[in-house]
């Protein structure tokens, strides 16, 4: 059995706006959980999966943006 081992976390810095920050701390708290064990349970998704659990797909407006420049 695997256990996991908490004395082994480092600290990872990332940058986000304020609003942002905001809106989200409180749809966390809505969903009871950190912003720490959503980065988690991201990465743990990530390296569960191998890939990134969200679709980075441009949308076709988004391409059609792109294009007109």
């Amino acid at each position: 059995m695997v256990t996991k081992s908490f004395n082994n976390n480092v600290p990872i810095r990332i940058s986000i706006d304020t609003n942002e920050k905001r809106n989200l701390v409180q749809i966390l708290k809505n969903l009871n959980i950190t912003p720490s064990e959503a980065v988690t349970q991201l990465f743990q998704q990530i390296i569960t999966t191998g890939s990134y659990p969200v679709d980075l797909k441009l949308t076709e407006k988004e391409i059609a943006s792109l294009k007109s420049h």
